[in-house]
């Protein structure tokens, strides 16, 4: 089945979105030990601190294999289609200002829904396409 889409994003796009979040915590669950207690709060399951990274990196593996039903690419595409979008955010961001709000704006669900477009229009869409 494909990724259900949500709001005004794409199957793919929020498959990329997803899978860009599920990699930060997997990051910040393997790098920051001290993170344990936030990451803890994230999670809705009965889930051990030492499990925390491979909770996250499942949820990363499901979000690639979304992200391939959805674009209709393998495994390995999918996963050079985040590197490609990863990519894109470092170059334009060195080049100019996206423009987008910075986290604390982010509390406010209008706030990341216009942040989700943003985003999916200057990263997730170019690098579709």
């Amino acid at each position: 089945a494909l990724p259900t889409p949500e709001r005004t994003l794409s199957p793919a796009a929020c498959a990329v979105l997803r899978a860009l979040m599920h990699c930060s915590l997997v990051w910040a669950a393997c790098n920051n030990e001290n993170a344990t207690e936030g990451l803890l709060d994230l999670i809705n399951s009965q889930v051990r601190p030492r499990q925390i990274p491979m909770f996250f990196w499942q949820h990363l593996e499901h979000d690639i294999n979304l992200l391939s039903r959805a674009t209709g690419k393998s495994k390995d595409e999918a996963c050079l289609l985040l590197h490609l979008v990863i990519r894109n955010v470092a170059v334009k961001n060195a080049a100019q200002s996206s423009g987008m709000d910075t986290y604390s704006t982010l509390l406010a669900k209008e706030a990341r829904e216009k942040w989700e477009k943003c985003f999916n229009d200057a990263y997730i869409q170019p690098t579709l396409k």
